[in-house]
């Protein structure tokens, strides 16, 4: 699952970004997008980033949830953005990827503690 996206740029584009505001406003992801004359497309794979906790283990990012985003792209003082609505999978009758994601990242901090632990004796 993924959202793809195409923008065009007449001339080469100066403090150049293309980021997700979710439902709340916050950023939710910034897609790494080129900033070069002409026609681009982009992949979002719907995943939110992770704040960097500093450790060096990098961790999978969540899937964000259904619900209504903006795709905000800026270029200089110009900025530009366009709603996009993200629905669950027809194809999954109910959310038990969120679940899942919420039983790895359990795991995930289970494995970081016991790595900790493992450092200090």
């Amino acid at each position: 699952m993924c959202i793809r996206d195409s923008y065009s740029l007449k001339t080469r584009a100066r403090d150049f970004s293309l980021e997700v505001l979710g439902p709340d406003g916050s950023v939710v992801a910034t897609i790494d997008a080129p900033n070069e004359r002409g026609l681009h497309r982009v992949i979002w794979n719907l995943r939110a980033q992770t704040p960097s906790d500093g450790s060096s283990r990098r961790r999978r990012a969540r899937r964000v949830s259904p619900g209504q985003y903006l795709i905000r792209m800026t270029a200089g003082e110009a900025s530009q953005t366009q709603m996009i609505e993200i629905h669950n999978d027809p194809e999954m009758q109910t959310t038990e990827w969120i679940a899942f994601e919420d039983a790895e990242e359990e795991l995930q901090a289970l494995f970081e503690a016991n790595a900790a632990l493992s450092e200090r004796d």
